[in-house]
């Protein structure tokens, strides 16, 4: 059985809102070759091109947790 996404919507003050979501490992982890691509087109490093720019380069730039962040944003816009 497929993992379904828990996704709650709060209103806050001030016209804000507040998304938070439940995601199962496996959309993250899909995400996570997205996540590069997208840190790959927008980093720019001395010594390379945009979009051509070796994975572990990026990796050791942002982190792997960095990576991560930017995979669990876009897992949760795909599954909002």
């Amino acid at each position: 059985m497929p993992f379904k996404p828990k996704i709650t919507i709060k209103e806050l003050p001030d016209s804000e809102i507040e998304i938070e979501g439940e995601l199962a490992t496996e959309s993250v982890e899909t995400a996570r070759e997205k996540a590069v691509k997208n840190l790959n087109d927008r980093l720019e490093i001395p010594g390379f091109r945009k979009g051509h720019i070796p994975e572990h380069i990026i990796v050791g730039k942002v982190g792997e947790m960095g990576i991560l962040e930017e995979a669990a944003k876009i897992a949760l816009a795909e599954a909002y």
